[in-house]
């Protein structure tokens, strides 16, 4: 594409704004690779002086620190400026990692409006506002296109999981309160405790302890309800959960390939459809032009024009595709007509030689 048909695509683009060329410069410089490598170099800065700053030299360059952390947020600022510009607003409004990065933004500029001449930070009961700076580490998943499907991957196993877990925490009340019952005693004194006993056989973290004092009270007999619960909970629930995750996570990035090959087909049909409207139109305005040297100088004919075209055609020129010799349907036929000719030839020789071979013996 040339750059003049990528300009008046960019500026022929509907914006929010009524400003057409702001548009097309936010467009542009979003979709650019280069703006993305800074972006997430500019978010890995930002990182590091969270980390600075949650160490003891954050109590001893507190207030350079705070600037440069204003900094930061005054270029997220400007890049969410970016990113509104480059779409309209029910665009990006619908994607749910405009959301985060939003909210994020949001959470970060509370720690700096000041209420009757305080910050928020300096609040007891906005303090913790403060501690949401480490969430900007999320924006990753917005600059990241795998990070976006294992997300999203995530997010749609919730309602299947739910599920799965209430299921898992019924069974664990009924082990529960039976186990109530029948042990009672420090593990099983309540009906709370006894559900927290039964998820550490379930999750198999630290269940040989805890056997090993239920042996002593209430002898061997115990391990049949440890058994039970560790082969429901362990064996069952926990590689139901991780199926489930697998499958999801399979079926988004099945879904990803199909969005990718879409999208590479459809940038396939426009450059197609580009090339086709561009030879129509070098064809129009070559064939319009011939006709008016033709009007010009009645003696020169449409084969002398040709002729003098023969060395001078380039790959992206239009020919004239009507005759045979351009036609590389022809052109595989005919080439396949030769070797089949070829073929002939040869076994009609070898008959001959055969022929007068055998006049010579005889």
């Amino acid at each position: 594409m040339k750059k003049q048909d990528a300009k008046k695509f960019f500026f022929k683009k509907k914006s929010f704004f009524s400003i057409p060329k702001s548009f097309a410069f936010a467009s542009w410089l979003e979709q650019a690779r280069i703006y993305r490598y800074v972006t997430m170099f500019v978010l890995i800065l930002n990182l590091a002086l969270i980390a600075i700053m949650s160490s003891p030299l954050g109590f001893i360059y507190g207030g350079l620190f705070e600037s440069l952390d204003l900094i930061f947020l005054v270029i997220y600022f400007v890049e969410c400026l970016i990113k509104f510009t480059a779409t309209n607003i029910k665009f990006y409004w619908s994607d749910p990692f405009n959301r985060l990065d939003l909210l994020i933004l949001a959470t970060s500029f509370l720690q700096i409006i000041n209420i009757g001449g305080y910050s928020v930070g300096r609040l007891s009961a906005l303090r913790t506002i403060r501690a949401f700076r480490a969430c900007r580490a999320f924006r990753f998943i917005g600059m990241v296109r795998d990070l976006q499907v294992i997300s999203l991957a995530i997010l749609r196993t919730f309602r299947t999981l739910i599920y799965v877990l209430s299921l898992l925490v019924i069974v664990l009340f009924v082990g529960a309160a039976m186990a109530f019952n029948i042990f009672g005693g420090e593990y099983f004194g309540s009906l709370l405790r006894g559900m927290l006993t039964s998820f550490c056989f379930v999750t198999a973290d630290g269940w040989t302890n805890i056997q090993g004092d239920l042996d002593d009270a209430f002898g061997e007999t115990s391990r049949i309800y440890t058994l039970i619960v560790i082969f429901l909970g362990h064996f069952i629930f926990e590689n139901l959960l991780a199926g489930l995750m697998i499958q999801y996570l399979t079926d988004a990035e099945k879904h990803e390939q199909r969005i990718r090959k879409k999208k590479k087909q459809d940038a396939i049909n426009k450059k197609k459809a580009f090339i086709l409207e561009q030879q129509k139109s070098d064809l129009a305005s070559f064939m319009e032009k011939q006709m008016q040297i033709m009007k010009d100088q009645p003696q020169f004919s449409f084969d002398d024009i040709l002729s003098k075209l023969g060395g001078k055609i380039r790959h992206n020129n239009v020919i004239p595709s009507s005759d045979l010799s351009c036609s590389l349907t022809w052109m595989g036929v005919y080439l396949t007509s030769l070797q089949q000719h070829e073929h002939n030839m040869y076994r009609m020789q070898q008959l001959h030689f055969e022929t007068a071979k055998m006049w010579k013996m005889s």
